[in-house]
């Protein structure tokens, strides 16, 4: 790419112009992993509005998509999204160690809702996120959804896991499922978020003992202060067996 260019980016846009590659792109890394593992099934567990979806057909992904969002008014929209989609379904709920009913808290700008409450780190980074209501929503486990059976049918399965704080919580629900998949991405935090939250040395060493390795770290959410990384996306890789 023409230095100038670049610079010039720089300079009078205050803009970085960068090569769509796994070196600069979080979109191009995640792309090569999906055709890599020749990935068949999505399973978006926290799909919000259907973002990570859209984003996965925009990296050329053809295979299937399940989604699942708990809060009703993102749901509504995901379900827009994925209707016109015919391998991309969506259902109405959220993951977590048992069956059950919880309340979710809904923050001021929805995608940061979560089951826990919300620490004074991400109020201070971001005071539009704080909680403004609450709503019941259906908890399962995630292997009795996604069950043995039916994740057999697929080569490959990529699980990607965005719950706000209660990312070790969906795993101990998917422990009949998680032999049968190959990556996953998870948020993790390097300073507490939302309270009761494991942070991110709790997270990688329960994705170790699962038998996935860490693969790399995606920056997410980063205090504009000071540049402080506090959220990145874990990739981790199913352990090669020697």
């Amino acid at each position: 790419m023409d230095d100038f260019i670049k610079k010039f980016a720089r300079k009078y846009l205050n803009m970085e112009i960068r090569r769509f590659n796994v070196m600069n792109s979080p979109f191009a890394l995640i792309k090569q992993l999906l055709e890599n593992h020749k990935v068949d099934l999505l399973v978006d567990v926290g799909g919000f509005v259907g973002t990570y979806g859209a984003e996965a057909r925009e990296m050329g992904y053809k295979g299937e998509i399940i989604s699942f969002e708990p809060i009703k008014a993102s749901f509504e929209k995901l379900k827009a999204n994925a209707d016109k989609d015919p391998k991309w379904i969506c259902h109405n709920m959220g993951f977590g160690i048992k069956n059950e009913e919880l309340t979710i808290n809904i923050a001021g700008n929805f995608a940061s809702s979560s089951l826990l409450g919300m620490h004074k780190n991400h109020t201070d980074l971001a005071p539009d996120t704080a909680y403004q209501a609450t709503e019941t929503i259906q908890i399962k486990r995630l292997d009795e959804v996604i069950t043995p059976e039916i994740a057999q049918q697929y080569k490959s399965i990529y699980l990607k896991i965005d719950v706000q704080g209660y990312e070790l919580n969906v795993l101990a629900g998917a422990s009949a499922v998680l032999p049968y998949i190959n990556v996953i991405q998870a948020e993790i935090s390097f300073v507490p978020l939302y309270e009761q939250g494991p942070l991110y040395n709790e997270v990688i060493s329960k994705l170790d003992e699962l038998g996935f390795e860490l693969f790399t770290i995606l920056p997410e959410l980063k205090d504009p202060k000071n540049g402080r990384l506090m959220q990145g996306e874990g990739i981790f890789i199913k352990k090669q067996k020697h």
